[in-house]
Order: C-alpha cells, then sequence, then structure tokens
C-alpha cells in the first residue's frame, strides 16, 4: 500500500483516500453488521429447529416407553400365568410320583415278605424232604 500512495498525487491522498477510507469502513460495518444479523437470524432457525425435533423426539420417546411398559407388563403377565400352569403341573406330578412310590414301597415290601416265605416253604420240603425217605 506504501508503493501504491507513492504513486498517488498529494491532493488526492490529502482529500480522497480519507473519504475512501471512511466509505470502506461504513461499507465493511454495514456488511459486518448485515453478516450478524443474518448469523443471528440463521442460529435463531437453528434453535427452533433443535427445539421443534426435540419436542418430536421426546413426543416419539414417551410413545416407545408407554408402548414397552404396556408390551412388558402384557409379558410378565403371561409369565406369571405360565409360571403358576407349571407349579400345578409340577404338583400334579408330584402327586402322582408320590401315588407310584407308595404303590412300588407296599410291592417291594410284599416282594419282600414273599421271599421270607419262599424261603421258609423250601426250607419246610427240605426238612420234609429229609424226614420222608
Amino acid at each position: 500500500m506504501a508503493k501504491a500512495a507513492e504513486k498517488v498525487p498529494g491532493w488526492v491522498a490529502r482529500i480522497l483516500l480519507p473519504e475512501i477510507r471512511a466509505i470502506v469502513k461504513e461499507e465493511v460495518a454495514s456488511e459486518a453488521k448485515r453478516l450478524d444479523e443474518k448469523m443471528d437470524l440463521l442460529r435463531n432457525e437453528l434453535l427452533s429447529e433443535i427445539k421443534r425435533v426435540d419436542e418430536r423426539l421426546g413426543g416419539e420417546i414417551k410413545r416407545v416407553d408407554e408402548r414397552l411398559g404396556a408390551e412388558i407388563k402384557r409379558v410378565d403377565e403371561k409369565l406369571s400365568a405360565e409360571i403358576k400352569r407349571v407349579e400345578a403341573e409340577l404338583r400334579g406330578m408330584d402327586e402322582k410320583l408320590t401315588a407310584k412310590i407308595d404303590g412300588l414301597e407296599r410291592a417291594l415290601s410284599l416282594a419282600s415278605r414273599l421271599a421270607v416265605l419262599e424261603a421258609e416253604v423250601k426250607e419246610l420240603r427240605e426238612k420234609l424232604s429229609g424226614k420222608v425217605p
């Protein structure tokens, strides 16, 4: 800029350059203000859009949460009913097994008594066969 100023006649440098600088400074300030206003507008639009998206997502999250809560409750009720059914079935099986075990114990007792009787019969036969030649 210094070399350019050397080529400019003195009267231009004294009169026009300060005026040009003032005009440029005013134009730059005006453009800066316009850009600031535009950035403020864009920032406000962006904040509005973020708020709108946030509200929409909040609503969606609430709906999903409600659906999940209902689904979890439904599954919990179904599992509770199934657990009760299985418990009842197990009680029934336990009663049947207890009855069968009781029957087996009686049969085992009878088999044991039968074995004793068979041994006694065998012993008596041996005694009888020994006495009767």
